[in-house]
């Protein structure tokens, strides 16, 4: 009975042994992909609070900007307003008509828009020609210069170039090349 007991107990051994190995055979897998399950679900937490961030500053950017009252939204609404011609001849006509109250001081001749592209700060880019006669003196084409490229005006414009006579007397014929962004 010796021998059956110390044969049992070797074969008992050797199936603990064999268990244990196919136990940790099995297992390894395990262990390694919960190991890798829980730096995914760290690393995605991570990035979820960083994007959480980045959205809760953008609802607070897109706050200010709905804002009517902030000042950075007057500024910016320029440039996302919809653009039309007609408003926009009619803001120029507008300022003509108040300046000539009392007495003809400028004529608009003509206006003219052209080349509606993309510029290189992917803004639309729009050329618009005034040819403007009956200036009467250069206060009152200084004040027409200030009214278009105001920054607290409805439309912000920008002169590409102007040619005029400074010692001329008489009335002034100027061509006013202007250049506008919109969205």
């Amino acid at each position: 009975m010796n021998t059956i007991q110390k044969d049992n107990k070797f074969l008992s051994l050797l199936i603990g042994l064999f268990a244990f190995f196919i136990f940790v055979f099995f297992t390894t897998n395990i262990y390694a992909e919960m190991q890798w399950n829980l730096e995914e679900n760290k690393w995605k937490t991570e990035k979820l609070l960083n994007l959480d961030s980045k959205l809760s500053n953008l609802n607070s950017l897109k706050n200010n900007l709905e804002d009517r009252s902030n000042s950075q939204s007057k500024k910016i609404k320029k440039f996302t307003s919809k653009f039309s011609e007609d408003r926009l001849v009619s803001y120029i006509n507008n300022y003509i008509e108040e300046t000539n109250k009392d007495d003809i001081n400028l004529f608009l001749d003509s206006i003219s828009f052209s080349e509606n592209k993309k510029s290189e700060i992917w803004f639309r880019e729009i050329k618009i020609d005034l040819k403007i006669s009956k200036i009467k003196n250069k206060y009152i084409l200084n004040n027409l210069l200030d009214y278009l490229t105001s920054t607290s005006s409805e439309y912000s414009f920008f002169i590409t170039e102007l040619n005029f006579p400074f010692e001329k007397s008489g009335q002034y014929k100027v061509n006013i090349p202007l250049k506008m962004y919109i969205k």
